[in-house]
């Protein structure tokens, strides 16, 4: 998510912005004619935002009841 430096409000308006976005120009979104989220070849680059592997966002407080609620306990240690 968001820094925790910023206010639970804007964080929770960003999550919330960031899953209507996946929902609608992700892998299956319902706009993918005229945008995709997670695709840069047709910017002449890879990698440009997001990884081209990604295929949705996933609200990472709904898996595991939560308690993948950090990037390390999400992606593991670098």
């Amino acid at each position: 998510m968001t820094s925790l430096a910023r206010d639970e409000q804007l964080r929770n308006d960003y999550k919330t912005l960031m899953m209507m976005l996946s929902a609608d120009f992700g892998e299956e979104g319902a706009h993918t004619d005229i945008f995709r989220v997670f695709e840069s070849i047709s910017f002449g680059g890879q990698n440009l935002v997001f990884s081209d592997e990604t295929v949705m966002f996933k609200d990472i407080a709904t898996v595991a009841g939560g308690t993948r609620d950090t990037y390390y306990t999400w992606a593991g240690q670098a």
